[in-house]
């Protein structure tokens, strides 16, 4: 089994914060969207029925790509050599075009649109998410 190394301090310093707030706002995303499931289709039988429905229900596919860009930066902490500061920062991008929300666009936009027209936790995530990104040098 080959050891984990341990991550620059600078793409620590990058993905730690990254990893958590992605990690919040989605979770708050599939919270909206089980509710709103719920709505149409009766409640869901608990937490095995809602990972389930996660991976394979197409109502829950727009929020694959937040599940996905999580996954692969925990991939990426866990590599046998330390991933460099403009891999980490490539992160960074896709978590930027994640946010994305509009009111005319794909179907994952005007989903995340409507959450943010609704839902002030995810306003909020989505604002601590956004300004840690800018603060990063990502340009609105």
């Amino acid at each position: 089994m080959k050891s984990r190394a341990r991550p620059l301090p600078e793409v620590a310093a990058l993905l730690d914060p990254l990893r958590s707030e992605l990690l919040e706002l989605h979770r708050l995303l599939i919270e909206a969207e089980r509710q709103d499931y719920e709505r149409a289709f009766g409640p869901v039988a608990g937490p095995g029925a809602l990972l389930q429905l996660l991976i394979d229900d197409p109502w829950f596919s727009w929020l694959r790509p937040f599940a996905q860009l999580i996954v692969r930066i925990d991939e990426s902490l866990e590599v046998p050599e330390p991933i460099s500061v403009a891999e980490a920062r490539s992160f960074l991008a896709e978590a930027w075009a994640l946010l994305a929300p509009a009111e005319q666009g794909l179907e994952h936009q005007r989903r995340y649109y409507q959450h943010l027209q609704d839902q002030t936790p995810i306003v909020m995530a989505h604002g601590n998410l956004k300004r840690f990104l800018v603060a990063q040098g990502m340009k609105p």
